[in-house]
């Protein structure tokens, strides 16, 4: 088997987990999921929050079935409070400096795409299909992103 490099600190548990074999890298992933799930939480930092939302796009949803385990992680409720909580900020609200105005928008636009990503299974749709949460998602995707592109 070819060794592979990894880089920084995550790199060495992933390289260490992929000499120890495919149960334990994949241990090491779901762990990864898991704490980019937690980082979505309400108080979180935000930069630690955009890092996770950032990860979970570009590195740790693209593996066979890790949304559903992102969605049993609370994964989806926690974008569904990400999304909620930008809805509940009227816009004379939000952020006064334009880089926490920027920020808040690419968690927000980030959130909607992972959400989208993770609603082509079953479960996920079901979770988001209550009333509330589908007005939420509507009420986001067509007023407030569609006017960010112009």
């Amino acid at each position: 088997m070819p060794r592979m490099s990894y880089g920084g600190e995550e790199g060495g548990k992933m390289a260490a987990a992929a000499a120890a074999g495919p149960g334990a890298e994949r241990k090491e992933a779901d762990a990864a999921l898991r704490q980019c799930a937690a980082q979505l939480r309400p108080g979180a930092e935000p930069g630690r929050r955009l890092q996770a939302l950032l990860a979970l796009r570009r590195k740790h949803l693209k593996e066979p079935g890790a949304d559903e385990r992102f969605r049993g992680a609370g994964g989806v409720r926690r974008l569904l409070g990400i999304i909620q909580r930008y809805n509940n900020n009227p816009p004379g609200e939000r952020p006064a400096t334009e880089r926490r105005a920027t920020g808040n928008l690419l968690e927000l636009e980030l959130s909607l795409s992972i959400l989208a990503n993770c609603c082509t299974r079953e479960g996920a749709r079901a979770e988001v299909s209550t009333t509330t949460n589908h007005c939420i998602v509507c009420h986001i995707a067509t007023d407030e992103v569609g006017e960010s592109r112009g």
